[in-house]
C-alpha cells in the first residue's frame, strides 16, 4: 500500500536550476523502497528513481509434524523490493538443491522421523533469488496407541491365558512385570504361584508409527482347589501288621487320623488294629500357598477275628500228562506223537452168483 510518508524538498537555489515556486515538490515513497537521490526533470514535476534489489525474506510459521514423515511449512512473502516475485523455492539439504514451491504451506514428505530438517525459504524476482530464511523441524511418526483387552483372573495351576495387545504399527510385546507370580510364553500368561500378576505391553513402532506409550493390566491368581485320592485299605485282623495307607493331593502329604481310636489308631502312614470292629480312617489336607484346603475323604475297614486264607491255585504235578498245542502228549518230559484216527473200513459187496 502506497501513502505519504513525507515531503522531499529538494532546494537548488544557489544552483539556479530551480525557481523558488518549484522549491518544495511532495512525492509519495513506498516503505522498504530504496531510492537514489538523483532527481529527473524530463516534465515539469520532479520525480525520484527507484533501485529494484532481490526480494526480502519469507517468513516461516509455525511447522506441522503431526503427519509421519511429513513436514507442513506455512510462509508469508515478504518485501519484493522493486519487482514482482516470480516463485518460491525450498531447501532441505542445506541449498545444494532448491525445489519450487506450490503454494502455502508447503507439503514436504518421504522423510526419515525424528531426523532434523533444516527447512530453507527464498523467494525470486528479476533481480533473482532473494533473501535466505530458514527454520529446523523434525517429522513426528503417527500415533501408535495400544489396545490391551484385560486378562480374566486366573487360579494357580490354571492352563495358559491368551492374552490380546495389538497397535496400528509396529510389533506389539507383553512380558510379565511379575515373574514369580506369571510368566508369558507363546502369547499366554502362565500361572507360577498366587498374588497379583502385573503385565506390560510395548511397542517399539515403525517407519511411520511412533513407539506407544506402555500399557500394564493386572490380574489375580488364587489358590486352586484340590482333592484327595485316598486308596482303599484293605480289612485287617487283630493280628495283622500295621497297614499303610496310601492318598496323594496335589499340595502334596496327606494327614491321617482314626475316628474310631478304639478299633483302630493311626501313626504316620500307618493303621493299626486294636480291636474287633468297624475302623473309620480320615485323609485331610488343610492347603497350601497355592492351594485351597481339600475336603476331608473317609475310608472304612473291618476288623475282624481272622482274615480267610486265599484261595491257592492247583498246581500240576511234574508227572501229569500235559497235551501240548500239537495234540502231542507231553509225560514226564516224554513226548509222545498225537493218536492217529484209524480209517473205518469199507463194507464189500458179496456177488451174487448167476441163476
Amino acid at each position: 500500500m502506497w501513502r505519504k510518508l513525507s515531503i522531499l524538498t529538494v532546494v537548488m537555489l544557489a544552483m539556479g536550476s530551480v525557481s523558488g515556486s518549484q522549491a518544495a515538490t511532495s512525492v509519495e515513497l513506498q516503505p522498504g523502497t530504496l531510492y537514489s537521490q538523483s532527481l529527473l526533470f524530463g516534465s515539469s514535476t520532479p520525480r525520484l528513481a527507484t533501485t529494484v534489489r532481490v526480494p526480502s525474506a519469507p517468513f516461516i510459521g509455525a511447522i506441522n509434524t503431526s503427519e509421519s514423515r511429513t513436514l507442513k511449512v506455512p510462509y508469508s512473502l515478504g518485501n519484493s523490493n522493486g519487482s514482482a516475485i516470480t516463485k518460491v523455492e525450498y531447501s532441505i539439504n542445506r541449498g545444494l538443491t532448491w525445489i519450487t514451491a506450490s503454494a502455502s504451506p508447503i507439503t514436504i514428505s518421504d522423510l526419515t522421523n525424528k531426523a532434523s530438517y533444516l527447512v530453507q525459504l527464498r523467494a525470486r524476482n528479476s533481480k533473482g533469488p532473494g533473501v535466505i530464511t530458514s527454520k529446523y523441524a523434525k517429522p513426528v511418526a503417527t500415533a501408535n496407541r495400544i489396545t490391551f483387552t484385560q486378562p480374566a483372573n486366573m487360579s494357580y495351576g490354571a492352563s495358559g491365558q491368551t492374552v490380546s495387545a495389538t497397535a496400528p504399527g509396529g510389533s506389539t510385546a507383553v512380558s510379565s512385570l511379575t515373574p514369580s507370580i506369571c510368566t508369558m510364553g507363546a502369547g499366554k500368561v502362565h500361572t507360577v504361584a498366587v498374588g497379583t500378576c502385573k503385565l506390560k505391553a510395548t511397542n517399539a513402532g515403525d517407519d511411520f508409527y511412533a513407539a506407544s506409550t506402555s500399557v500394564t493390566r493386572s490380574l489375580v491368581i488364587s489358590k486352586a482347589s484340590q482333592t484327595i485320592s485316598f486308596t482303599q485299605p484293605s480289612d485287617m485282623a487283630l493280628t495283622s501288621l500295621d497297614q499303610t495307607l496310601v492318598a496323594s493331593t496335589p499340595a502334596g502329604n496327606v494327614t491321617f487320623s482314626s475316628s474310631t481310636r478304639t478299633v483302630c489308631t493311626v501313626t504316620g502312614r500307618a493303621v493299626r488294629a486294636v480291636k474287633l470292629g468297624t475302623c473309620v480312617i480320615k485323609a485331610s489336607h488343610s492347603g497350601s500357598t497355592r492351594y485351597n484346603a481339600a475336603a476331608t475323604v473317609s475310608r472304612t475297614i473291618n476288623i475282624v477275628t481272622s482274615l480267610p486264607s486265599p484261595t491257592e491255585e492247583p498246581t500240576l504235578h511234574p508227572c501229569d500228562p500235559v497235551i501240548e498245542s500239537d495234540g502231542s502228549i507231553n509225560y514226564c518230559g516224554v513226548i509222545s506223537p498225537a493218536p492217529t484216527t484209524s480209517a473205518t473200513p469199507s463194507p464189500t459187496t458179496s456177488a451174487t452168483p448167476s441163476p
